[in-house]
């Protein structure tokens, strides 16, 4: 039962294909508009710690669209995490959920976590959500973790809006802090 359970959770499939109709690997970088990148993570009133640089673009070479102060509160209207370089997991055991089948020794591409040891991760054309605990308690084993930034649209009291890759110098990005 114990198993069973753990392989569940190890794949859980989406519904859905990927934005890449065929099997061959996706493209990067790949961009998930909308996301978060951890659990807990909230858009809505967040408040600077530290002074920020809010960008014109979601691009780090974009120009200043205004600097945020310390105590300044904004809000963070929206995100995209983008994966630059994706991760990779290995299968340790053969998955079979929903009609997909994960060989044993077979790698999956590791595209964005979503918290608490949560990925969604590429196969064949398709993405799925994917538990990659620590070795020997999953049937899916973390090899690499993907490189991705997460740029988030701000506005401030003026209504300026601008975006950072910066959410660490925010107060109320974590729901659950």
């Amino acid at each position: 039962m114990r198993r069973s359970v753990l392989v569940a959770l190890a794949v859980t499939a989406l519904a859905c294909a990927s934005a890449t109709s065929s099997a061959q690997a996706p493209s990067f970088p790949r961009e998930a508009h909308g996301a978060c990148p951890f659990e807990c993570c909230q858009y809505g009133r967040w408040t600077g710690r530290a002074a920020t640089v809010a960008r014109v673009r979601p691009d780090r070479r974009s120009a200043e669209a205004f600097l945020i102060g310390r105590g300044e509160s904004v809000d963070a209207l929206t995100g995209v995490v983008v994966t630059l370089n994706p991760g990779r997991a290995r299968a340790t055991t053969t998955l079979q959920h929903e009609g997909v089948t994960v060989a044993a020794g077979q790698e999956v591409l590791v595209l964005r976590p979503l918290g608490e040891g949560v990925f969604k991760v590429w196969l064949s054309g398709r993405v799925f959500e994917a538990q990659l605990l620590p070795a020997g308690e999953s049937a899916l084993r973390l090899l690499s973790e993907p490189r991705i930034v997460w740029w988030v649209q701000i506005r401030n009291g003026q209504g300026r809006i601008g975006w950072t890759d910066q959410a660490d110098r925010f107060d109320g990005t974590d729901a659950c802090g």
